[in-house]
């Protein structure tokens, strides 16, 4: 676990109420708590939040729970209780930021939503992730991964051309929709150290799947042209491929007229470098068959080491396609630091992604591993907001928490 205690974290002293669920929610908390936020996690009394019954499992312990709640503080809480809806009124007073990820209306539902809570605390900034959205024909939809990237076009662009639709496997709903949320928690907690303002943020899963159609939205709303499967050709450069050498594939990317000269030079074609079919990326695009015919041609006769080498010398990018182990243990995952060791009350020393973004002068760290559910009611209950012991063991006999 590394220790950052030369220098006082971006958000220390910043609280966080942490309501996510899942994957999208929670990971909000956890980038926020990873640059020193105080969060604090509120989980459902005896079965917690459902990403911990989410395989794989290590032990008991769901990994998919583990790689988004390190550095928070566990609170189980019932919402559907009057006594349950009060603490977290009273909780909201106590926090600058709270995170929801419940469909729309149901935070309504349960009068725990930004008007109610930022009643009592005018400063608040309250951050919800949901499928589609807070409005829209769509906003009621259950969120999830899979349905963010088939509804937000995502899908239709990953494949072969001949093939059917995929979607990606990573996460990447969930994932940059809690990145765009945790960008607009900070600006809005910036706006609010200016003018003492809180305010609302409405991330969705949804939006940030449009948001990285790139140039293939912008195409469609300026020429009306709908863009189709390149399989692993990216269509606004040649060469941009996949390309079998002798031992087995290598991504070639020559992503400017430069790349493109040494290339030339690499595979002792001078004469295309000036050629009016290939000079130029736009060129070249529009020839991608012959583009991909001499370059395939070049590698095929060769090794992938030997590819490799020659393109990095040359200063023309590649890359071997690597699968998840092969990145973990790769010198650069190692030497950014990527993978870190993390101490679990459970586990024992166990490896785990890093904290990102590296800051200079103020890095984030891993100060808490995931915790146990409900492991700080007492600290919580009783050490921020007062409770007494008698009072904590009334709302358990209640089932409050």
């Amino acid at each position: 676990m590394t220790d950052a205690t030369a220098t006082v974290a971006p958000l220390h002293g910043y609280r966080v109420l942490d309501l996510g669920r899942v994957i999208a929610g929670p990971h909000v908390g956890q980038l926020l708590g990873d640059m020193g936020a105080d969060v604090i996690h509120l989980e459902r009394p005896g079965l917690g939040d459902d990403s911990r019954r989410i395989p794989p499992f290590l032990d008991e312990v769901s990994l998919t729970y583990l790689i988004s709640n390190r550095n928070k503080r566990s609170i189980t809480l019932n919402l559907k209780t009057e006594r349950g809806r009060e603490i977290v009124k009273d909780l909201a007073r106590q926090v600058d930021v709270v995170i929801e990820s419940n469909r729309p209306g149901v935070a309504e539902r349960l009068g725990i939503d930004y008007p109610t809570l930022s009643a009592v605390n005018p400063r608040l900034v309250m951050t919800s992730i949901s499928g589609f959205g807070q409005t829209g024909p769509a906003r009621s939809l259950a969120g999830y991964n899979q349905i963010a990237q088939a509804e937000g076009g995502m899908m239709s662009l990953t494949g072969m051309p001949d093939g059917p639709a995929l979607r990606t496997a990573a996460i990447v709903g969930d994932y940059l929709a809690s990145l765009y949320a945790a960008f607009g928690t900070m600006v809005a907690l910036m706006h609010r150290e200016r003018t003492g303002q809180g305010q609302f943020v409405d991330a969705s899963l949804y939006e940030s799947m449009v948001s990285v159609l790139g140039p293939a939205l912008q195409e469609y709303l300026s020429f009306g042209v709908v863009r189709q499967r390149t399989g692993n050709w990216a269509p606004t450069m040649a060469p941009s491929d996949v390309y079998a050498c002798s031992d087995g594939p290598l991504m070639i990317v020559a992503g400017n007229d430069a790349h493109w000269a040494s290339l030339c030079a690499l595979m002792g074609r001078e004469d295309l470098k000036e050629h009016p079919d290939f000079a130029q990326a736009r060129a070249r695009v529009a020839n991608v068959a012959l583009v991909d015919e001499i370059v395939g041609g070049w590698a095929r006769g060769r090794s992938r080491a030997q590819v490799a080498e020659l393109l990095a010398e040359a200063g023309v990018p590649c890359a071997r396609i690597r699968d998840v182990g092969e990145v973990a243990e790769s010198p650069q995952t190692r030497a950014r630091d990527l993978i870190t060791k993390m101490a679990h009350p459970q586990l024992g020393e166990i490896e785990t992604l890093g904290v990102l973004p590296k800051l200079s002068l103020t890095p984030g760290s891993i100060r808490r591993p995931p915790p146990a559910l409900g492991e700080h009611n007492e600290e919580i209950y009783a050490g921020l907001l007062g409770l007494s012991g008698r009072e904590l063991e009334a709302l358990m006999r209640e089932g409050v928490i």
